[in-house]
């Protein structure tokens, strides 16, 4: 039993469980966006992805690490103008 456990990559393993660990983060992350919903199909498993329009405002000033309003607004002006530069 355990030769045949040996036998498995540590790196797959550990891509498997940074997978689930990130589908848990990325579902929970897209109940707090507003905007557009796309359809996914993979693999069987049926799921929404939001393309995000507007954060909810319930994301920014709840919790323990609310974000002030200035400094969401401040960064998401230097990402349009880096993205309008590049």
């Amino acid at each position: 039993m355990i030769a045949a456990i040996a036998v498995i990559p540590y790196a797959l393993v550990a891509l498997g469980l940074r997978l689930v660990m990130a589908r848990v983060f990325f579902l929970s992350g897209q109940a707090k966006i507003e905007g557009p919903t796309f359809p996914v199909h993979m693999g069987g498993i049926d799921f929404a992805v939001v393309y995000w329009t507007a954060i909810l405002l319930v994301l920014i000033t709840v919790g323990p690490g609310a974000i002030s309003i200035d400094a969401l607004i401040r960064a998401v002006c230097r990402w349009e103008q880096a993205k309008s530069l590049g």
